[in-house]
């Protein structure tokens, strides 16, 4: 059976349910008024099931892309394919728009969301070298796009 998900504008009413999936997936998460401001300056979309909060993303609008600066899935819906359906509703959203790319990084070791990103269509393009710093270690950020058509 095919579980629905429902997209809709994420808002400020939302930021502790979405701070609370940030402090649970995330390696350095953002702070509650980084999440806050992401609501108000971002694009930024919630992602249900029924009346549960399953994940988020965020998008910064560029010139002629989208960065996809923030996404996460709660950890009861992960392996579920529900990134998958957000990066297909996110491309989509795009490219109602006329954007031409949808650009994201993400951590060298992170490689089930590798993963995910090359089969929904990413491909790699570069690196950004000890982009991440955390406990005095640092690490690539693997630059990746998809060009819509």
């Amino acid at each position: 059976m095919s579980r629905h998900f429902q997209f809709k504008a994420a808002s400020e009413e939302e930021a502790t349910l979405i701070i609370e999936i940030e402090l649970a997936v995330h390696l350095k998460p953002w702070s509650p008024a980084q999440v806050s401001a992401g609501i108000s300056r971002y694009l930024a979309w919630s992602i249900y099931e029924q009346k549960v909060l399953a994940g988020y993303m965020f998008v910064l609008p560029l010139a002629d892309d989208w960065e996809l600066i923030n996404i996460a899935i709660a950890k009861a819906y992960q392996q579920q394919g529900v990134a998958k359906k957000a990066l297909a509703f996110l491309k989509a959203q795009a490219m109602t728009q006329g954007v031409g790319r949808v650009l994201l990084e993400v951590r060298e070791s992170n490689l089930a969301a590798l993963k995910l990103y090359q089969s929904a269509g990413f491909s790699i393009d570069g690196r950004r070298k000890n982009y991440y710093r955390s406990n005095k270690q640092t690490e690539d950020a693997i630059l990746m796009s998809c060009v819509l058509s």
